[in-house]
């Protein structure tokens, strides 16, 4: 991992911020109030770097007790830390990592299939069955991520569960991170607004509005093209040469079926090539139908959570999501597929977005925060 990304590993662990449930590894606490739960981790209790702040917060009495009441954990040990710190931190931006470390997010990681054990009664109840999220409220902001499983599993039957979870991960946490950066701020680094809404009121900013209506038009083109370049009929043979593998391993069918997929494989990234696609060739045939797919829903993704009666409502809530799923998109499929297939919702998250986030650490550098 390159060195300013390993600075920033190595700050959000040291931050104390970083909250972590790895099945029966949990390294925090609930600390209830009358108001809100407040959340502590082993490091917030126990760093004397980090202590003054934590009795400023809950003072000396409580904080004796809070240390007994963890002491009933089982410890997550550092190496755990600081390797779900590095996956957390390539999950988007380094300006938008550096913002959220800096302005004291509480980041969530759970290896949980939801995010429902991490959370208090009342946004459990709400929020439970979320895979992620990111939360603001007038005095919190935090990330949820859960992997469903331990990305770093390095038993041989565990092995694929352990990619899926680094996948699952990268994918949430890009989303989640995404959602924060889209946060417009003031000049002392308070959030105000959203880059894809519109200022005054609870509606898309028609910049977002008009991106998300031409990224969905082009990728139903270039999902047209392929259909008529034959991709599926390219995918079904690719995905059928693990079956002959297993069962006819070394037959003529399976040597055959190896032959024709490279052959249409070739000819599918000539002809894609003539419609001036230029990413066909970084993508195997049964992975373009996927990303195709995977494009297309995350323009306007699906769930009972972003359905409204007032229509308008229901676009914002679109435009929202798209434009924060741009930085999950590019952990999925590379910058490359991500700028291609949405050239205007990356030209905002890229052009905009990421240098609002620039901005606002500026500021807050002014500021000596």
């Amino acid at each position: 991992m390159p060195p300013g990304l390993e600075t920033l590993a190595q700050s959000l662990v040291k931050s104390g911020h970083l909250r972590i449930d790895a099945d029966e590894k949990i390294n925090f606490i609930r600390y209830p109030h009358s108001l809100e739960v407040t959340f502590f981790s082993h490091r917030e209790l126990h760093d004397p770097a980090l202590i003054p702040r934590t009795i400023q917060q809950i003072g000396t009495d409580d904080l004796a007790t809070m240390r007994r009441e963890i002491s009933t954990n089982q410890p997550v040990p550092f190496e755990l830390e600081i390797k779900l710190a590095r996956l957390f931190v390539q999950s988007n931006h380094a300006a938008v990592i550096k913002l959220i470390i800096i302005t004291g997010v509480e980041v969530f990681l759970s290896f949980s299939y939801n995010i429902g054990d991490l959370l208090d009664l009342h946004s459990w109840q709400q929020h439970g069955a979320n895979s992620g999220m990111q939360s603001i409220g007038a005095d919190e902001t935090r990330i949820y991520v859960s992997s469903d499983g331990d990305p770093f599993a390095t038993a041989e039957e565990r092995l694929d569960a352990a990619k899926y979870s680094t996948a699952r991960f990268m994918t949430i946490a890009g989303q989640e991170t995404g959602h924060f950066a889209d946060l417009k701020r003031d000049a002392r680094g308070r959030p105000y607004a959203r880059y894809s809404l519109d200022l005054y009121q609870y509606k898309a900013s028609e910049k977002t509005r008009a991106a998300r209506l031409k990224d969905i038009e082009w990728v139903d083109k270039i999902r047209e093209v392929f259909a008529h370049l034959e991709l599926n009929k390219t995918a079904k043979l690719e995905t059928s040469i693990p079956f002959y593998k297993k069962y006819r391993r070394n037959s003529f069918k399976h040597i055959s079926t190896i032959l024709k997929s490279y052959v249409l494989t070739k000819t599918l990234q000539r002809r894609a090539h003539q419609f001036h696609i230029e990413i066909a060739h970084l993508h195997s045939a049964a992975s373009l139908a996927i990303m195709l797919a995977d494009m297309r829903f995350n323009l306007s993704p699906q769930a009972d959570v972003y359905k409204n009666k007032d229509k308008t409502i229901e676009e914002a809530i679109a435009c929202v999501e798209a434009l924060a799923r741009v930085p999950q998109q590019v952990n999925k499929w590379g910058h490359q597929t991500t700028r291609f297939m949405y050239p205007n919702l990356y030209r905002i998250y890229y052009n905009e977005v990421i240098p609002g986030n620039i901005q606002a650490l500026r500021n807050l550098k002014n500021q000596k925060v």
